[in-house]
């Protein structure tokens, strides 16, 4: 178990400057001898002594499972505080927050202790009538019973691509548009004031486009050039989303598979990117997330400026948009009909279900 997500313990969350994995904290009865920290309990042994420093001054911090150690952590969940102690020995301070993949949050919103218990066994390694199985059991049931509303999406993982078609946007869209509403707290930027609502509004009304694989390649290869200028008459609508066949690459939010965009009365340009998630949760797991959350997760928002680098999250658009004025790629006049699920009135936003598709202009005298 891993202190991955915790933000309220006394002093600093810790994390070890060798391998970045967040670190448990322990104090002794009495409270006068300095905290210790330890690596969570894995089924494999660590091959090194943590090497404690403050978590906010690493990068690329190793998150994983509170509850069964999976690798790609999707939400957090709050608690009342949880501490354990040993007659004679440590207190172990758990917090009050805790990050959870999928099943084990599914688990957790349907009361499904005993699930998420053998979940956590058979990944730990634990028989199921071992003293490490007796205290997960006390643990899980802490937790149960000390939950608090609400949850906080974690963006930052980097999960195994996840393959969509181009009919599958408008679902996509829909789900996004619910998210803005929904209980999950998101990153910093998109909680500032009215960007939630800004967003779900623009979304409503985005055109949706797909980039197939050679117009996303070319958009890949031309971020690594020099920034170059976008501006507002650029983009092919006020208001889209854009998902691309192969996901690109931007500064240090790694893999990005969509971005979407509004055009503001001031002529401002807001700009969210998306990474998609799921790709290796079985079929029921990831459509009940689906149903929940949706099938993208956003990463970032922010407003382009007249100059983007290339580490800027809205670069991707601005490369978009410098493309089709420079007449490398073009769109559908086409669109492709979404084919991902039958008609639904309630659901048709006043962007439209249909999907344009972004393609690369081939070169004179080629056929």
């Amino acid at each position: 178990m891993s202190s991955s997500a915790r933000q309220e313990m006394p002093g600093q969350v810790m994390a070890c400057r060798i391998c970045r994995t967040p670190l448990n904290t322990y104090q002794d009865t009495d409270g006068i001898e300095p905290a210790s920290y330890r690596h969570p309990h894995r089924s494999t042994a660590w091959d090194h002594q943590p090497d404690p420093v403050p978590m906010i001054e690493l990068d690329d911090v190793t998150i994983s499972c509170d509850f069964c150690s999976d690798r790609y952590p999707l939400v957090v969940v709050g608690t009342e505080r949880i501490t354990s102690a040993i007659p004679g020995g440590d207190i172990h301070n758990f917090g009050t927050t805790w990050a959870a993949c999928a099943a084990c949050a599914l688990d957790l919103d349907n009361n499904r202790l005993t699930q998420l218990t053998g979940r956590a066994l058979r990944r730990l390694r634990f028989s199921r009538d071992s003293r490490e199985a007796f205290l997960l059991r006390a643990l899980h049931a802490g937790v149960g019973a000390g939950l608090r509303p609400g949850r906080a999406l974690i963006t930052g993982v980097r999960w195994p691509r996840a393959l969509y078609r181009p009919g599958e946007l408008p679902a996509t869209r829909d789900h996004l548009v619910e998210l803005m509403g929904s209980r999950y707290r998101l990153p910093t930027s998109l909680e500032q004031p009215g960007i939630r609502a800004e967003l779900a509004m623009s979304l409503q009304q985005a055109t949706l486009y797909w980039a197939d694989l050679k117009a996303s390649i070319l958009i890949r290869r031309t971020m690594s050039s020099d920034p170059a200028p976008l501006s507002c008459p650029a983009l092919p609508t006020p208001h889209g989303l854009l998902l691309w066949a192969k996901p690109l690459v931007t500064g240090h939010h790694g893999l990005l598979d969509a971005v979407s965009w509004t055009v503001r009365d001031d002529q401002t340009i807001g700009v969210t990117v998306y990474r998609a998630f799921g790709g290796n949760l079985p079929s029921s797991t990831r459509n009940a997330i689906r149903d929940d959350i949706g099938w993208l997760l956003p990463v970032q928002h922010t407003t382009l400026t007249t100059q983007v680098t290339t580490s800027d999250p809205a670069r991707p658009l601005t490369v978009l948009g410098s493309l089709i004025a420079q007449g490398h790629l073009s769109i559908s006049t086409d669109p492709t009909p979404d084919r991902s699920s039958p008609p639904n009135a309630e659901r048709i936003r006043p962007g439209g279900s249909s999907v344009h598709r972004v393609r690369v202009v081939p070169a004179a005298g080629s056929r």
